[in-house]
């Protein structure tokens, strides 16, 4: 049923399940039965989900050893540190989705951009995958 040749791949499966009960669990809270029991089973299955969320910058971690790449280490923690800062923060003000999408995808950006301008400058400003004289550009 698993296949544990692809650990990576079973990890972000796991993330994806979390973001979904994380995500249907939020919206049971639209209106749950009379009483305070079902919202707090609704807020544990978010809090499951979450920290199973959350486990996509611990992701990072072993990513950064695989392609030698650092910076994925400081978004490891970071987005680790926002997943549980969202958990921590007031429900009242926004909900923990917002906190999540507000904390956590400047983190996405700025590693992303940092990785991507001097990618582009080796590249030569190309982004294309024809090399010059139109020939297709050689596999490395």
């Amino acid at each position: 049923m698993l296949d544990l040749d692809f650990a990576r791949d079973l990890v972000m499966t796991g993330v994806i399940f979390g973001a979904a009960a994380f995500v249907w669990a939020g919206w049971g809270q639209e209106r749950p039965p009379e009483g305070v029991t079902w919202r707090v089973v609704l807020v544990v299955l978010q809090a499951a989900g979450l920290v199973l969320v959350s486990f996509v910058g611990i992701h990072f971690l072993p990513l950064a050893f695989v392609f030698g790449q650092p910076i994925m280490v400081l978004a490891a923690v970071l987005v680790a540190a926002a997943g549980i800062a969202a958990l921590l923060l007031h429900w009242k003000v926004a909900a923990p989705s917002f906190w999540c999408g507000i904390l956590a995808g400047p983190i996405f950006l700025g590693p992303g951009a940092i990785a991507f301008v001097p990618a582009l400058a080796a590249l030569g400003g190309k982004l294309s995958p024809r090399a010059p004289g139109g020939s297709p550009s050689p596999t490395r």
